[in-house]
C-alpha cells in the first residue's frame, strides 16, 4: 500500500530550497536543461503535494535514472562501512540484466564522483557478484532470482535500486517508475531501517513511501 509521508505538506516548503539545490548542483552543462525543468517540475511537485518529475521519452528517462543515483546518495548514510570510509578506495555500482545502462552509467561516471570517490560500474549476471558493490540496480529480467539480491544486499550494506513495478514491495529500497508522462520514485523506508539505512527527511518527501508485502 502506497501513501504520502505524514508529515510530508507541513515541511515539504521548508524542505524545498535546501533540497532542490543538494539535489541538482553542480550538474555539468550537458544535463543544464534537464535539470532546470526537474528543479521547475519539483516546485510544482512539492506545491501539491506530488512526487512528479518529467520525462519527455525514454533517452532522457534513463538519463535521469543515471544521474539521479549519485543525487540520491547525498541523502542516504550506509552503515558502517570500512570501504565507504577510506577515500582511496572506489564507489561501486552494479548493474543486473541491463547491459546499455551499465554502458551509460560508465560513461557518465568517468568523469563525476559519488560521495567524493572515483565510481566503477560493473555488470553483474549473479548474486554472488554483490559483494563488493555499494549499490545496485536491478532490472526486471532479474525478477527469478530477486529474493536471493535481496538478502545478500541487505546482509552487506549494499543499496537497491529499481525501476520495476512491485520490486519495492518486494524489498527492493528505492524504485523509480513511470506514471502518465512523469517519473517518479517510491521508497521502502521499513525494508531501508531494516538494512541499517538512514534517508533523509528530505529525500523521503519526496518519494512515495511503500510497505513490503508479505511473503
Amino acid at each position: 500500500m502506497k501513501y504520502q509521508h505524514p508529515d510530508y505538506i507541513k515541511k515539504a516548503t521548508i524542505d524545498l530550497t535546501g533540497f532542490a539545490y543538494a539535489l541538482f548542483n553542480n550538474s555539468t552543462y550537458k544535463y543544464v536543461v534537464l535539470t532546470f525543468k526537474l528543479v521547475l517540475i519539483l516546485f510544482i511537485t512539492l506545491s501539491f503535494s506530488q512526487p512528479v518529475f518529467s520525462a519527455e521519452n525514454e533517452t532522457s528517462y534513463s538519463t535521469l535514472k543515471a544521474v539521479f543515483l549519485e543525487r540520491l546518495t547525498r541523502f542516504i548514510d550506509w552503515p558502517d562501512s570500512p570501504n565507504l570510509s577510506n577515500p582511496e578506495l572506489p564507489f561501486i555500482i552494479g548493474v543486473f540484466g541491463n547491459k546499455e545502462f551499465t554502458t551509460q552509467l560508465t560513461d557518465i561516471y568517468q568523469t563525476k564522483k559519488i560521495l567524493n570517490k572515483n565510481v566503477i560500474v560493473q555488470e553483474l549476471f549473479t548474486p554472488d557478484e554483490i559483494l563488493g558493490c555499494h549499490l545496485i540496480f536491478i532490472s526486471n529480467n532479474t525478477e527469478h532470482q530477486l529474493s536471493k539480491i535481496i538478502d545478500i544486499a541487505k546482509n552487506n550494506s549494499v543499496l537497491t535500486v529499481s525501476d520495476t513495478s512491485g520490486f519495492s514491495q518486494k524489498g527492493v529500497l528505492i524504485n523509480f517508475f513511470i506514471t502518465g508522462d512523469n517519473i517518479r520514485f517510491e521508497i521502502n523506508e521499513t525494508a531501508a531501517k531494516e538494512a541499517g539505512f538512514q534517508m533523509s527527511y528530505k529525500l523521503l518527501s519526496v518519494a512515495e513511501i511503500v510497505e513490503t508485502i508479505e511473503k
